[in-house]
């Protein structure tokens, strides 16, 4: 499994750890992905977005520092901002989310 530095604690944390649906990406569970999508989709990413994880950390996100929470939003962007095309996973190595409508996002 690859690792990257948290910025939180400056331990290793795997980017991606598990498979199907307990596969985790940067310590994000299926659950809380999608809990962090539905938030994406519903306020945009705009400073409102962030007052709302900031004041609330809702949900399953609830136990995620603000910085880690901005880094895995990081990494989504990149994501979301690839070139389409057939392959099964993003370049960085990440499986991609078949479940997720890529035009639908990058247009909220």
């Amino acid at each position: 499994n690859r690792r990257i530095r948290s910025s939180v604690n400056g331990e290793d944390i795997a980017f991606i750890e598990g498979g199907g649906k307990n596969m985790k990406i940067m310590g994000f569970s299926s659950n809380q992905r999608g809990s962090f999508l539905k938030l994406m989709m519903n306020h945009g990413i705009e400073k409102h977005f962030w007052d709302l994880l900031r004041e609330k950390n809702v949900g399953f996100l609830r136990s995620k520092s603000a910085e880690n929470l901005q880094e895995y939003c990081r990494i989504v962007l990149l994501h979301l901002l690839e070139p389409e095309n057939n392959e099964p996973n993003y370049k960085d190595g990440c499986p991609k989310d078949d479940g997720v409508n890529i035009k639908a996002v990058l247009a909220r």
